[in-house]
């Protein structure tokens, strides 16, 4: 799946394919508030900018997550 560049918030199984990650991973990260994420009525959203940052700061390897 193609993420149009205009889509700024991501759902999990959009997130997780960004990613290059499992849906399953990004459920994890999420509940050990170590990803960025927004909980939106029962969903979970993503902010793409806030990924690419997060991704840039090396937190996953930091964090021993990978």
């Amino acid at each position: 799946m193609t993420i149009p560049m205009e889509q700024r918030y991501l759902s999990v199984t959009d997130a997780a394919q960004y990613l290059g990650l499992s849906p399953k991973t990004i459920y994890v990260w999420v509940e050990a508030a170590k990803i960025p994420a927004y909980k939106v009525g029962r969903v979970w959203r993503f902010d793409k900018a806030e990924l690419d940052a997060f991704v840039r700061q090396g937190q996953t390897q930091r964090e021993g997550f990978i």
